[in-house]
């Protein structure tokens, strides 16, 4: 993770779902606004979500695996045990 303008960035990896499994029509894009959540700390994330804006990435459309590299859009602190 790294600061940018008080937003914190993160670097993940990442799996797109196709439409025929219920995920998104199109391939994901820079610019891109998503949420993210971490699955040890979902008692949290129901009471706030972490919105995310994609700067860079790299996807294979052919088996749906990727890395993306990614800034927080609010600059409300992530918790400690969290990075």
């Amino acid at each position: 993770m790294s600061q940018k303008e008080d937003h914190v960035s993160i670097t993940f990896d990442f799996i797109w779902i196709p439409p025929n499994l219920g995920g998104h029509r199109g391939d994901p894009y820079e610019g891109m606004r998503t949420e993210i959540r971490w699955q040890r700390y979902i008692s949290e994330f129901l009471k706030d979500a972490r919105g995310i804006q994609w700067e860079e990435f790299k996807y294979n459309p052919v088996d749906g695996l990727g890395r993306a590299k990614a800034r927080f859009t609010s600059s409300n602190p992530l918790p400690t045990e969290w990075l």
